[in-house]
């Protein structure tokens, strides 16, 4: 049976000495990690950042390929590879960090240098790789924290740079982290203080009071924080980039593992973080609209990351509040009242924060969770519910209010623009529509403003149809836009109160204009022409032209009457008759029943083939004359069965038969067959054959399956 790696030994000068042991390790110096240069005509510093890449990519690529044993020895007791690791960690390039074009070259490196560091680190988080090769899972979470392999910051750091990508692997990863090592859950718990006091000193820098009082003595300083409007832009875009940074760090540390949101409930952490969040980022907002940009480019960068910070602000939230009383209360949990309890608390002590839950509620509305609890807790008062919905509605409302003025103008500017950002993508304009685009006019146009000043009653019909033409014609979004004081920037200086201007009697379309017909502008459309050919119109009917003559003409008829003939009739010969033979093997003797049980027609008139009807009175003529002559060809014939017959004798049917053949053959000149028939029958059995029987016999007996086949097809062909 293999053990695992923390209890085996190998011998080294004589000496057992453990598997997993410094003695073991290579030398190998790990280079630290430094971001790719970003002027691209800095071609020493390029050059000198590809040279360091190559020897990290180097090493790394040796580390990866060395055993279990010799891997763990060195991820275990090298410094030099924590520090590469710790680096490449602090300084890589962020998914939502300033795009900017890399050489190829350089991105080349770069890309490569990500994935070295993740394989490694996946490497790292995985106690067993093989039966052979396998750590105890004890020792293995012992191992990882013990020796500082992992913490809480790199965990957060690695969900940044590869939770877009690599979503799935680095969820199993830091599950297993989690589950082998408990205490890194005891760690988290234990940096929510940390996190609150950095959003703490950011709010000092901003010159806002913190509601919880330092812990720890305070340096007394001699003058204020410096003003958000003064502060160099430098130090300012720091400022930003810091906020945003925190933000986004932990969004996507819970968006990949959000089993951590069940450590991070405690103290009210949700509620601090987001009225910290929402004084830092609606001071930021109104630092960007009352700065002066005047020379500088960084005005839409800085309100872009702190539209995504707000953004990620709202999902930690949400994630803190569902993944700790939304989902258990899905799953049925034991104690559902607390859990509702839970809930309510959480959302009923962030509704001052006016902006957070504005975004919060375009990314998840609140009736989705309104009627989760109502399936989840049949026995709520939901007339708390109805509380946080309208605290909610007042919310939007006042931040209408808020917005008028100048500041306020400026305000929702920044909202807008983070509603732009945060919500889905808007309806395609009508310009770029095409052919298909709605024209809203008349009814249609009267509706939509009637929907609107149905629920808004304060704004003018003019007022409201100016919302309708800039937002696309979308009642949902003209009235979200109204409540949250978020309309585009070109509104502002309208009047609500404006009203309609009704279109003149030269604007309005007749029903005539408005008629669409397959026939309009046409030689003969009398509503869109003064003046119609007359000379092209015709009254009553047309004579007839010489162009009927070719209709009357029948000498076609007679040029076809020698093709018909060909295939004969019923006493002209046929084309076929010269082909096809009667052959006496065919059995032929129910051939002549009768088709109906009444029809009193012989099976002769039932035989007769019918004449093609082109031939008019001559072929009538012709039937005339045959039936004649069968008349006088059946004088001396039986007379008809009578037409209650029901079981003829099928010797007088045979009989019948060879007479009508007999007939037909000597008619188209043929010879009849008057040969007797062959006997094959002979004396009894034991009394000997004659010579005759025996030819027979042997006859009948060579040619008996003779055009059998043949005439088989035949008859289906027939």
């Amino acid at each position: 049976m293999d053990l695992p790696l923390d209890q085996r030994f190998k011998n080294r000068g004589g000496k057992k000495t453990p598997a997993l042991a410094p003695c073991w390790m290579k030398n190998i110096d790990f280079l630290l990690y430094q971001a790719p240069p970003v002027n691209p005509n800095d071609g020493a510093a390029r050059e000198e950042w590809i040279e360091r890449a190559t020897f990290m990519e180097s090493d790394l690529q040796s580390l990866l390929r060395m055993p279990h044993e010799a891997f763990w020895c060195q991820v275990v007791f090298d410094e030099s590879l924590h520090r590469c690791i710790d680096s490449y960690l602090r300084f890589a390039p962020r998914p939502f960090d300033v795009v900017y074009t890399l050489p190829d070259n350089v991105q080349v490196k770069q890309d490569s240098l990500h994935r070295l560091i993740f394989m490694t680190c996946l490497r790292m988080a995985t106690h067993k790789e093989s039966k052979k090769d396998f750590i105890t899972p004890r020792i293995f979470g012992d191992i990882l924290y013990e020796n500082f392999l992992f913490d809480v910051p790199k965990l957060m750091d690695l969900c940044v740079l590869y939770g877009q990508d690599n979503k799935p692997l680095l969820t199993k990863m830091l599950t297993n982290i989690f589950t082998q090592q408990p205490k890194y859950s005891d760690d988290l718990r234990e940096s929510l203080p940390t996190i609150l006091h950095v959003l703490n000193s950011v709010c000092q820098k901003c010159g806002l009071e913190c509601d919880s009082a330092p812990s720890s003595p305070q340096k007394l300083q001699t003058s204020g924080p410096t003003s958000l409007t003064t502060m160099p832009i430098s130090e300012f875009q720091d400022l930003v980039f810091y906020v945003s940074d925190t933000a986004q760090t932990l969004f996507n540390f819970l968006d990949v593992y959000d089993a951590a949101a069940k450590h991070m409930i405690q103290d009210d952490f949700p509620v601090k973080w987001c009225q910290r969040s929402e004084a830092i980022l609606s001071t930021l907002m109104s630092a960007i609209a009352d700065r002066d940009w005047t020379g500088s480019t960084l005005k839409p960068l800085l309100k872009g990351k702190l539209n995504a910070a707000l953004a990620a602000t709202a999902h930690v939230f949400h994630s803190l509040v569902f993944q700790n009383t939304l989902l258990p209360l899905m799953e049925h949990a034991s104690n559902p009242a607390e859990l509702y309890e839970l809930y309510l608390h959480l959302m009923t002590a962030v509704l001052g924060e006016i902006r957070m839950l504005a975004v919060h509620e375009v990314l998840f509305p609140f009736s989705e969770d309104r009627d989760l609890l109502v399936q989840c807790c049949p026995g709520i008062d939901e007339t708390q519910l109805q509380f946080i919905e309208d605290g909610i509605q007042t919310a939007c409302c006042h931040r209408a209010m808020k917005s008028e003025g100048k500041k306020g103008k400026k305000k929702r500017e920044v909202s807008f623009a983070v509603a732009e950002a945060v919500a889905p993508p808007p309806m395609e304009p009508q310009e770029t529509i095409g052919a298909c685009a709605p024209k809203m006019k008349g009814i249609e146009l009267d509706s939509l403003i009637s929907s609107v000043h149905d629920l808004l009653p304060d704004l003018g019909e003019g007022f409201i149809e100016l919302c309708l033409e800039e937002l696309d014609y979308n009642v949902e979004r003209v009235i979200n836009c109204v409540l949250e004081g978020r309309l585009p920037p070109s509104l502002d200086d309208i009047e609500r109160t404006l009203e309609r201007t009704k279109p003149t009697s030269d604007e309005t379309e007749s029903l005539l204009e408005q008629r669409r017909n397959i026939f309009d502008n046409d030689d003969f459309d009398v509503f869109s022409k003064e003046k119609v050919a007359s000379d092209q119109i015709h009254q009553g009917k047309k004579e007839k032209s010489q162009d009927m003559s070719v209709l009357e003409d029948k000498s076609g008829i007679e040029n076809f009457r020698e093709l018909y003939n060909r295939y004969g009739s019923e006493d002209v010969e046929s084309i076929y008759d010269k082909v096809i033979e009667y052959d006496d093997e065919y059995d032929d003797t129910y051939d002549s029943h009768l088709i109906g049980a009444n029809d009193g027609d012989s099976a002769d008139e039932l035989a007769a083939k019918k004449v093609p009807l082109i031939f008019g009175n001559l072929n009538q003529r012709q039937q005339q004359a045959s039936g004649e002559e069968s008349e006088d060809d059946s004088d001396g014939e039986e007379s008809q069965p009578l037409r209650d017959a029901f079981v003829q004798d099928p010797a007088k049917l045979r009989e019948a038969q060879a007479r009508r053949r007999a007939t037909q053959q000597a008619r188209r000149g043929r010879p009849v067959n008057t040969e007797k028939k062959k006997d094959v029958v002979g004396a009894a059995k034991g009394q000997g054959q004659s010579s005759d029987v025996l030819r027979n016999r042997a006859s009948k007996e060579k040619n008996k399956n003779k055009n059998r086949k043949a005439q088989a097809d035949r008859k289906r062909r027939v």
